[in-house]
Protein backbone atom coordinates (compact mmCIF):
# COMPACT_ATOMS: atom_id res chain seq x y z
CA UNK A 1 0.00 0.00 0.00
CA UNK A 2 2.59 2.30 1.26
CA UNK A 3 4.55 1.15 -2.67
CA UNK A 4 1.77 2.77 -4.57
CA UNK A 5 1.18 5.60 -2.84
CA UNK A 6 4.37 6.17 -3.26
CA UNK A 7 4.12 5.46 -7.03
CA UNK A 8 1.52 7.31 -7.26
CA UNK A 9 3.51 10.58 -5.59
CA UNK A 10 6.39 10.35 -8.14
CA UNK A 11 3.60 10.14 -10.86
CA UNK A 12 2.27 13.11 -10.04
CA UNK A 13 5.03 14.73 -9.62
CA UNK A 14 6.47 14.03 -12.84
CA UNK A 15 3.59 14.88 -15.30
CA UNK A 16 3.73 18.59 -12.79
CA UNK A 17 7.29 18.99 -14.18
CA UNK A 18 6.50 18.13 -17.61
CA UNK A 19 3.61 20.36 -17.35
CA UNK A 20 5.39 23.47 -16.41
CA UNK A 21 8.33 23.09 -18.66
CA UNK A 22 5.34 23.40 -21.26
CA UNK A 23 3.88 26.45 -19.68
CA UNK A 24 4.07 30.24 -21.39
CA UNK A 25 6.77 32.38 -19.58
CA UNK A 26 4.98 35.20 -18.41
CA UNK A 27 5.75 38.92 -20.18
CA UNK A 28 4.59 42.40 -19.59
CA UNK A 29 1.11 43.18 -20.97
CA UNK A 30 1.60 45.60 -24.56
CA UNK A 31 -0.61 47.40 -26.24
CA UNK A 32 -2.28 45.51 -28.86
CA UNK A 33 -0.89 45.17 -32.12
CA UNK A 34 -2.59 44.90 -35.72
CA UNK A 35 -2.75 41.42 -36.48
CA UNK A 36 -0.85 40.56 -39.55
CA UNK A 37 -2.41 39.97 -42.67
CA UNK A 38 -2.89 36.56 -43.50
CA UNK A 39 -0.17 35.33 -46.25
CA UNK A 40 -2.21 34.61 -49.30
CA UNK A 41 -2.35 30.91 -50.18
CA UNK A 42 -5.40 30.94 -52.39
CA UNK A 43 -7.32 33.31 -54.66
CA UNK A 44 -6.25 36.81 -53.16
CA UNK A 45 -8.58 39.19 -52.47
CA UNK A 46 -9.21 42.47 -54.98
CA UNK A 47 -6.73 44.86 -53.98
CA UNK A 48 -8.05 48.67 -52.78
CA UNK A 49 -5.60 50.32 -54.91
CA UNK A 50 -6.84 50.75 -58.37
CA UNK A 51 -4.73 49.16 -60.97
CA UNK A 52 -3.53 52.21 -63.41
CA UNK A 53 -3.53 51.47 -67.43
CA UNK A 54 0.32 52.49 -68.34
CA UNK A 55 -0.78 55.81 -70.97
CA UNK A 56 1.82 56.72 -73.70
CA UNK A 57 4.91 58.28 -72.98
CA UNK A 58 5.70 61.70 -72.80
CA UNK A 59 7.20 62.22 -76.28
CA UNK A 60 3.24 63.14 -78.21
CA UNK A 61 3.40 62.88 -81.91
CA UNK A 62 4.28 66.93 -82.97
CA UNK A 63 2.10 68.13 -85.83
CA UNK A 64 3.79 68.61 -88.91
CA UNK A 65 4.88 72.46 -89.84
CA UNK A 66 3.78 74.19 -93.28
CA UNK A 67 6.84 75.34 -94.91
CA UNK A 68 4.99 78.12 -96.92
CA UNK A 69 6.55 78.82 -100.52
CA UNK A 70 8.41 81.70 -101.33
CA UNK A 71 7.30 83.42 -104.20
CA UNK A 72 9.57 83.71 -107.26
CA UNK A 73 11.21 87.03 -106.37
CA UNK A 74 11.61 86.16 -102.76
CA UNK A 75 13.40 83.33 -104.36
CA UNK A 76 15.08 85.48 -106.94
CA UNK A 77 16.15 87.55 -103.44
CA UNK A 78 17.64 85.05 -101.61
CA UNK A 79 20.39 84.02 -104.49
CA UNK A 80 21.31 87.72 -104.68
CA UNK A 81 24.82 88.63 -102.67
CA UNK A 82 24.78 91.83 -100.90
CA UNK A 83 28.00 93.92 -99.48
CA UNK A 84 29.01 93.73 -96.28
CA UNK A 85 26.41 95.86 -94.35
CA UNK A 86 23.38 95.46 -96.48
CA UNK A 87 20.83 92.68 -97.30
CA UNK A 88 18.25 92.10 -100.34
CA UNK A 89 14.31 91.58 -99.20
CA UNK A 90 11.30 91.25 -101.43
CA UNK A 91 9.43 94.55 -101.16
CA UNK A 92 6.03 94.54 -102.77
CA UNK A 93 6.71 93.69 -106.57
CA UNK A 94 10.60 94.33 -106.41
CA UNK A 95 13.51 93.40 -104.80
CA UNK A 96 15.37 95.48 -103.30
CA UNK A 97 18.85 97.00 -101.27
CA UNK A 98 18.42 97.79 -97.75
CA UNK A 99 20.96 98.92 -95.16
CA UNK A 100 22.03 98.08 -91.58
CA UNK A 101 18.98 99.77 -90.55
CA UNK A 102 16.64 98.57 -92.98
CA UNK A 103 16.63 101.58 -94.81
CA UNK A 104 15.57 100.77 -98.66
CA UNK A 105 18.77 102.35 -100.38
CA UNK A 106 18.10 101.22 -104.02
CA UNK A 107 15.59 98.67 -105.89
CA UNK A 108 16.63 96.72 -109.13
CA UNK A 109 14.39 96.97 -111.87
CA UNK A 110 14.14 93.51 -113.96
CA UNK A 111 11.46 94.71 -116.44
CA UNK A 112 15.12 97.33 -117.33
CA UNK A 113 17.26 94.45 -117.85
CA UNK A 114 18.78 94.87 -114.63
CA UNK A 115 19.37 97.90 -113.70
CA UNK A 116 19.98 98.49 -110.06
CA UNK A 117 18.11 102.20 -109.17
CA UNK A 118 19.81 104.04 -106.64
CA UNK A 119 17.80 106.27 -104.43
CA UNK A 120 18.92 110.03 -104.13
CA UNK A 121 19.32 109.53 -100.26
CA UNK A 122 21.54 107.14 -100.60
CA UNK A 123 23.61 108.49 -103.67
CA UNK A 124 26.39 110.09 -101.51
CA UNK A 125 27.01 106.40 -99.75
CA UNK A 126 26.99 104.95 -102.90
CA UNK A 127 29.28 107.84 -104.82
CA UNK A 128 31.91 106.80 -102.08
CA UNK A 129 31.54 103.41 -102.48
CA UNK A 130 34.92 101.82 -103.42
CA UNK A 131 35.52 100.86 -107.30
CA UNK A 132 36.16 97.41 -106.27
CA UNK A 133 33.09 96.96 -104.06
CA UNK A 134 31.00 98.11 -107.17
CA UNK A 135 32.44 95.50 -109.51
CA UNK A 136 32.24 92.71 -106.65
CA UNK A 137 28.77 93.37 -106.06
CA UNK A 138 27.73 93.47 -110.12
CA UNK A 139 30.47 90.04 -110.13
CA UNK A 140 28.49 88.42 -107.55
CA UNK A 141 25.39 89.00 -109.44
CA UNK A 142 25.87 89.23 -112.61
CA UNK A 143 22.53 87.21 -113.50
CA UNK A 144 20.21 89.65 -112.27
CA UNK A 145 22.20 92.72 -112.23
CA UNK A 146 23.57 94.13 -115.08
CA UNK A 147 24.19 98.12 -114.46
CA UNK A 148 23.84 100.42 -111.33
CA UNK A 149 22.68 104.09 -111.65
CA UNK A 150 23.46 106.39 -109.07
CA UNK A 151 22.61 110.21 -109.09
CA UNK A 152 25.64 111.98 -109.08
CA UNK A 153 26.93 114.91 -107.05
CA UNK A 154 29.68 117.40 -108.16
CA UNK A 155 30.18 118.12 -104.38
CA UNK A 156 29.29 116.13 -101.45
CA UNK A 157 26.89 118.08 -100.27
CA UNK A 158 22.61 118.02 -99.78
CA UNK A 159 20.42 119.31 -102.69
CA UNK A 160 19.54 118.12 -106.14
CA UNK A 161 22.38 115.94 -107.96
CA UNK A 162 23.30 117.36 -111.27
CA UNK A 163 22.84 114.00 -113.12
CA UNK A 164 22.75 110.08 -113.13
CA UNK A 165 25.85 107.85 -113.52
CA UNK A 166 25.46 104.86 -115.24
CA UNK A 167 27.93 101.63 -113.99
CA UNK A 168 28.69 98.49 -115.63
CA UNK A 169 31.84 96.14 -116.16
CA UNK A 170 33.41 96.37 -119.60
CA UNK A 171 35.63 93.35 -119.35
CA UNK A 172 35.72 93.03 -115.40
CA UNK A 173 36.40 97.05 -115.64
CA UNK A 174 33.85 98.94 -113.97
CA UNK A 175 32.58 101.99 -116.46
CA UNK A 176 30.95 104.76 -115.64
CA UNK A 177 28.70 106.89 -118.31
CA UNK A 178 27.01 110.05 -117.06
CA UNK A 179 23.38 110.88 -118.54
CA UNK A 180 20.63 113.21 -117.77
CA UNK A 181 19.15 113.59 -114.18
CA UNK A 182 15.87 111.83 -114.25
CA UNK A 183 17.24 109.94 -117.17
CA UNK A 184 15.79 106.80 -117.39
CA UNK A 185 18.07 103.77 -118.71
CA UNK A 186 17.03 100.76 -119.74
CA UNK A 187 18.94 97.63 -121.25
CA UNK A 188 18.01 96.51 -124.65
CA UNK A 189 19.19 92.65 -125.28
CA UNK A 190 17.87 93.10 -129.16
CA UNK A 191 20.02 96.17 -129.84
CA UNK A 192 22.41 94.94 -127.64
CA UNK A 193 22.94 98.33 -125.84
CA UNK A 194 21.63 100.76 -123.10
CA UNK A 195 18.20 103.27 -124.00
CA UNK A 196 18.65 106.21 -121.88
CA UNK A 197 15.00 107.98 -122.33
CA UNK A 198 14.56 112.01 -120.78
CA UNK A 199 11.06 113.14 -120.73
CA UNK A 200 9.60 110.56 -122.35
CA UNK A 201 12.24 110.77 -125.93
CA UNK A 202 15.34 108.69 -126.42
CA UNK A 203 18.16 111.00 -125.93
CA UNK A 204 20.84 108.62 -126.29
CA UNK A 205 22.37 104.68 -126.46
CA UNK A 206 24.96 103.47 -124.72
CA UNK A 207 26.62 100.17 -126.15
CA UNK A 208 27.84 97.44 -124.29
CA UNK A 209 31.27 98.51 -124.46
CA UNK A 210 30.85 102.38 -123.16
CA UNK A 211 30.81 104.41 -126.06
CA UNK A 212 27.82 106.84 -126.16
CA UNK A 213 25.49 107.94 -129.48
CA UNK A 214 23.87 111.03 -128.58
CA UNK A 215 22.50 110.68 -132.21
CA UNK A 216 18.89 111.00 -131.12
CA UNK A 217 19.59 114.34 -128.85
CA UNK A 218 20.42 116.27 -132.59
CA UNK A 219 18.22 119.32 -133.35
CA UNK A 220 16.56 119.76 -137.09
CA UNK A 221 18.86 119.71 -139.91
CA UNK A 222 17.51 122.51 -142.36
CA UNK A 223 19.95 122.86 -145.49
CA UNK A 224 19.44 122.74 -149.14
CA UNK A 225 20.56 119.05 -150.22
CA UNK A 226 20.70 115.53 -148.60
CA UNK A 227 24.31 115.72 -148.98
CA UNK A 228 24.31 119.10 -147.11
CA UNK A 229 22.52 117.37 -144.27
CA UNK A 230 25.10 114.38 -144.39
CA UNK A 231 27.88 116.98 -143.95
CA UNK A 232 25.88 118.61 -140.59
CA UNK A 233 24.79 115.27 -139.19
CA UNK A 234 28.54 113.71 -139.27
CA UNK A 235 30.16 116.85 -137.74
CA UNK A 236 27.37 116.67 -135.24
CA UNK A 237 28.46 113.48 -134.47
CA UNK A 238 32.24 113.68 -134.49
CA UNK A 239 32.51 116.69 -132.05
CA UNK A 240 29.56 115.32 -129.67
CA UNK A 241 32.54 113.89 -127.51
CA UNK A 242 34.33 116.96 -127.00
CA UNK A 243 31.25 118.71 -125.98
CA UNK A 244 30.07 116.35 -123.37
CA UNK A 245 33.88 116.30 -122.30
CA UNK A 246 33.42 120.05 -121.05
CA UNK A 247 33.67 119.31 -117.34
CA UNK A 248 36.98 117.51 -117.76
CA UNK A 249 38.21 120.85 -119.76
CA UNK A 250 37.30 122.97 -116.73
CA UNK A 251 38.61 120.45 -114.61
CA UNK A 252 42.14 121.19 -116.17
CA UNK A 253 41.23 125.13 -117.32
CA UNK A 254 44.52 125.83 -115.69
CA UNK A 255 46.92 123.67 -116.57
CA UNK A 256 46.77 125.37 -120.12
CA UNK A 257 48.32 128.13 -122.29
CA UNK A 258 48.08 131.18 -120.86
CA UNK A 259 44.85 130.20 -118.95
CA UNK A 260 46.19 132.99 -116.20
CA UNK A 261 46.15 134.94 -118.77
CA UNK A 262 42.72 134.72 -119.72
CA UNK A 263 41.24 134.89 -116.54
CA UNK A 264 42.72 138.12 -116.11
CA UNK A 265 41.64 139.28 -119.00
CA UNK A 266 38.32 138.67 -118.16
CA UNK A 267 38.43 140.38 -114.93
CA UNK A 268 39.89 143.08 -115.71
CA UNK A 269 37.47 143.77 -119.15
CA UNK A 270 34.04 142.91 -117.18
CA UNK A 271 34.49 144.39 -113.41
CA UNK A 272 32.80 142.28 -110.97
CA UNK A 273 33.53 139.24 -112.58
CA UNK A 274 34.47 136.11 -110.59
CA UNK A 275 36.19 134.22 -113.23
CA UNK A 276 36.12 130.80 -111.02
CA UNK A 277 33.07 131.57 -110.05
CA UNK A 278 31.66 131.03 -113.60
CA UNK A 279 33.96 128.52 -114.41
CA UNK A 280 32.50 126.24 -111.70
CA UNK A 281 28.77 127.56 -113.68
CA UNK A 282 29.84 126.04 -116.61
CA UNK A 283 30.72 122.63 -115.49
CA UNK A 284 27.74 122.27 -113.62
CA UNK A 285 25.66 123.31 -116.66
CA UNK A 286 27.68 120.88 -118.91
CA UNK A 287 27.10 117.85 -116.51
CA UNK A 288 23.51 118.52 -115.75
CA UNK A 289 23.08 118.62 -119.72
CA UNK A 290 24.73 116.21 -121.08
CA UNK A 291 23.17 115.04 -124.54
CA UNK A 292 20.60 117.40 -123.53
CA UNK A 293 23.26 119.94 -125.09
CA UNK A 294 22.84 118.78 -128.33
CA UNK A 295 19.20 119.41 -128.30
CA UNK A 296 19.16 122.99 -129.35
CA UNK A 297 16.04 124.02 -131.78
CA UNK A 298 17.81 123.40 -135.30
CA UNK A 299 21.03 123.85 -137.22
CA UNK A 300 20.80 125.30 -141.18
CA UNK A 301 20.74 128.16 -143.48
CA UNK A 302 19.45 131.05 -142.60
CA UNK A 303 16.94 131.34 -144.61
CA UNK A 304 15.85 127.78 -143.99
CA UNK A 305 15.84 128.19 -140.60
CA UNK A 306 13.61 131.31 -140.84
CA UNK A 307 10.96 130.22 -142.66
CA UNK A 308 10.33 127.06 -140.33
CA UNK A 309 10.95 129.32 -137.21
CA UNK A 310 10.18 132.58 -137.91
CA UNK A 311 11.56 135.00 -135.24
CA UNK A 312 13.71 132.69 -133.44
CA UNK A 313 16.75 134.12 -134.63
CA UNK A 314 17.93 137.07 -136.39
CA UNK A 315 18.37 137.20 -140.05
CA UNK A 316 22.04 136.34 -141.11
CA UNK A 317 23.24 136.82 -144.82
CA UNK A 318 23.54 133.38 -146.45
CA UNK A 319 27.51 134.34 -147.19
CA UNK A 320 28.16 135.04 -143.19
CA UNK A 321 32.07 133.30 -142.34
CA UNK A 322 30.13 132.75 -138.34
CA UNK A 323 27.75 131.04 -136.29
CA UNK A 324 25.26 132.90 -135.02
CA UNK A 325 23.18 131.85 -131.51
CA UNK A 326 20.35 134.05 -129.61
CA UNK A 327 18.79 132.54 -126.46
CA UNK A 328 18.75 130.44 -124.08
CA UNK A 329 19.20 126.56 -124.79
CA UNK A 330 17.68 124.45 -126.29
CA UNK A 331 15.24 127.24 -127.69
CA UNK A 332 17.64 128.96 -130.17
CA UNK A 333 19.14 127.83 -133.74
CA UNK A 334 22.48 127.71 -135.03
CA UNK A 335 22.22 129.67 -138.15
CA UNK A 336 25.16 128.01 -141.09
CA UNK A 337 25.86 129.38 -144.32
CA UNK A 338 25.65 127.51 -147.31
CA UNK A 339 29.80 127.97 -147.81
CA UNK A 340 30.36 126.91 -144.74
CA UNK A 341 28.88 123.80 -144.48
CA UNK A 342 31.51 122.16 -147.85
CA UNK A 343 34.86 124.00 -145.40
CA UNK A 344 35.42 121.00 -143.42
CA UNK A 345 37.60 123.77 -140.43
CA UNK A 346 34.87 126.13 -140.89
CA UNK A 347 31.64 123.10 -140.48
CA UNK A 348 33.70 121.55 -137.05
CA UNK A 349 35.05 124.53 -135.71
CA UNK A 350 32.24 126.86 -135.95
CA UNK A 351 29.90 124.46 -134.58
CA UNK A 352 32.41 123.28 -131.70
CA UNK A 353 33.16 127.17 -130.98
CA UNK A 354 28.60 127.56 -130.60
CA UNK A 355 28.25 124.55 -127.93
CA UNK A 356 30.89 125.64 -126.36
CA UNK A 357 29.70 129.32 -126.08
CA UNK A 358 26.42 128.13 -125.75
CA UNK A 359 27.01 126.31 -122.41
CA UNK A 360 28.42 129.66 -121.26
CA UNK A 361 25.60 131.71 -122.14
CA UNK A 362 22.97 129.03 -120.35
CA UNK A 363 25.12 128.97 -117.03
CA UNK A 364 24.49 132.82 -116.82
CA UNK A 365 21.35 132.77 -117.71
CA UNK A 366 20.50 130.23 -115.03
CA UNK A 367 22.75 131.45 -112.51
CA UNK A 368 21.21 133.84 -109.29
CA UNK A 369 25.23 134.70 -108.84
CA UNK A 370 25.52 135.34 -112.18
CA UNK A 371 22.89 137.45 -113.55
CA UNK A 372 23.94 140.54 -111.84
CA UNK A 373 26.39 140.85 -113.88
CA UNK A 374 25.44 139.28 -117.67
CA UNK A 375 23.62 141.84 -118.95
CA UNK A 376 25.86 144.77 -118.42
CA UNK A 377 27.40 146.38 -121.14
CA UNK A 378 30.82 146.98 -122.26
CA UNK A 379 31.83 150.39 -122.76
CA UNK A 380 33.72 149.41 -125.61
CA UNK A 381 31.89 147.43 -128.33
CA UNK A 382 28.28 148.00 -126.52
CA UNK A 383 27.65 144.47 -126.07
CA UNK A 384 26.92 142.50 -122.87
CA UNK A 385 29.26 141.06 -120.76
CA UNK A 386 27.31 137.31 -121.17
CA UNK A 387 27.78 138.03 -125.18
CA UNK A 388 31.63 138.76 -124.69
CA UNK A 389 32.59 136.20 -122.14
CA UNK A 390 30.89 133.51 -124.67
CA UNK A 391 32.41 134.65 -127.65
CA UNK A 392 35.51 134.46 -125.65
CA UNK A 393 35.10 131.52 -124.22
CA UNK A 394 34.31 129.65 -127.05
CA UNK A 395 37.07 130.75 -129.22
CA UNK A 396 39.50 129.41 -126.08
CA UNK A 397 38.37 125.93 -125.40
CA UNK A 398 40.05 125.04 -129.07
CA UNK A 399 43.33 124.92 -126.82
CA UNK A 400 41.86 121.73 -125.98
CA UNK A 401 43.76 118.61 -128.03
CA UNK A 402 41.88 118.28 -131.46
CA UNK A 403 43.98 115.63 -133.33
CA UNK A 404 40.78 113.49 -133.22
CA UNK A 405 39.12 115.91 -135.26
CA UNK A 406 41.65 116.74 -138.39
CA UNK A 407 38.87 118.37 -139.81
CA UNK A 408 39.94 121.27 -138.02
CA UNK A 409 43.28 122.81 -139.16
CA UNK A 410 45.76 124.09 -137.20
CA UNK A 411 45.56 127.14 -138.49
CA UNK A 412 42.23 127.54 -137.80
CA UNK A 413 42.54 126.59 -134.10
CA UNK A 414 45.60 128.84 -133.89
CA UNK A 415 43.11 132.17 -135.32
CA UNK A 416 40.06 131.09 -132.58
CA UNK A 417 42.82 131.01 -129.55
CA UNK A 418 44.07 134.43 -130.47
CA UNK A 419 40.65 136.22 -131.10
CA UNK A 420 39.77 134.76 -127.57
CA UNK A 421 42.80 137.78 -126.85
CA UNK A 422 41.45 140.15 -129.19
CA UNK A 423 40.67 143.48 -126.94
CA UNK A 424 36.24 144.29 -127.44
CA UNK A 425 36.53 146.20 -130.21
CA UNK A 426 38.15 143.32 -132.48
CA UNK A 427 35.28 140.68 -131.60
CA UNK A 428 32.93 140.15 -134.42
CA UNK A 429 29.39 139.82 -132.96
CA UNK A 430 26.39 140.10 -135.04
Amino acid sequence: MATSKLFFAIVVAILSCALAACAPTPTATLAPTATPAPTATGTPFPSTTPTLTPQPSATATIAPTTTRTLSPLEARATTLRALPGFAWQAQGDAITLADAKGMSVATLDEKAGGVLRVTTDAASAFAQMKEEDKTKLLEDNAAYIRAIQTPFFLEAKTGEPQAERVSFLVKDKLTNITVPRYAAVTWDAQSNRYVVEYRGKISSYIDAVGNKDVSPSFPKILVETQDDEKRVRQALTDIAPYVLDLPNFVDNFYSYYRAQEFKTLIETYYPGVNFDELLAGIKKTSVEYQERSMQILAIGTPALTNASHPGATKNVNNQNTRYAWKGALAISPILISTKNICNPAQLYGGLLKEYFSMAATETMSNSPQLYTWRAKESPINHKSYSINFCERFGAYAFIQDRSALPQISMEFISLLFNYSFKPDSELQIN
